[in-house]
């Protein structure tokens, strides 16, 4: 069993005390009584407290947003949240995404990690009904290598599509399918039959 250092700070917590382990997933996951800098107590996991998931009551994240909304007047804005969801999906292994970037190695460049107004200057603001993009989908986040799109351009930058080059151009087996008006299981179907792409680009449906 880990020995917790009691008595001794976990961000602005300190533990107090073990209290009954909550089952999770047919696992059980040690908790604590720890006592915040503000004069609040929380019940936190241990496996929390040790990467730095959880720092506080909830108050540092409240005075962080604060102070950041007097700087720039926008921590609860669209693009805000699309900062702060890149930054958590690589680095916070409790996010959902993690496991698609940060635990494949996938980062954000200092820049933007450190500073909302650096990554807006470089980025410029979201346009409606876009997300940001990796250009090369096994690189980092950064300014040269990200980019605006449309969800349905995002599925296709996806690292799983399969790549198809004809006539010096490299793109998606869907940008093909709207590109020669054929259905994207048929140029599918024509390729995993062994098909040359320039055959199975170019043949009309019959």
């Amino acid at each position: 069993m880990l020995n917790v250092p009691y008595g001794e700070p976990y961000g602005r917590l300190t533990v107090v005390a073990e209290v009954d382990r909550r089952i999770s997933g047919g696992q059980s996951k040690r908790q604590f009584l720890c006592r915040c800098k503000c004069g609040n107590t929380i019940v936190a996991q241990l496996t929390h407290l040790r990467t730095g998931h959880t720092v506080s009551c909830g108050c540092h994240r409240k005075s962080r947003l604060g102070k950041e909304n007097r700087t720039h007047g926008r921590a609860g804005s669209r693009l805000y949240r699309v900062w702060s969801d890149m930054k958590s999906r690589c680095y916070t292994p409790s996010s959902t995404g993690y496991p698609f970037y940060g635990g494949r190695g996938i980062t954000v460049c200092a820049r933007w990690r450190k500073s909302f107004e650096a990554f807006v200057k470089d980025m410029g603001d979201c346009p409606p009904r876009m997300t940001i993009d990796r250009i090369d989908t096994t690189g980092n986040y950064t300014p040269k290598n990200c980019r605006w799109v449309t969800i349905a351009q995002q599925q296709r930058n996806r690292r799983n599509n399969r790549l198809v080059t004809h006539d010096g151009r490299t793109q998606c087996l869907a940008a093909w399918a709207e590109e020669t008006g054929l259905p994207q299981s048929t140029l599918n179907n024509r390729l995993r039959l062994g098909w040359t792409v320039e055959r199975a680009l170019t043949t009309p449906r019959k």
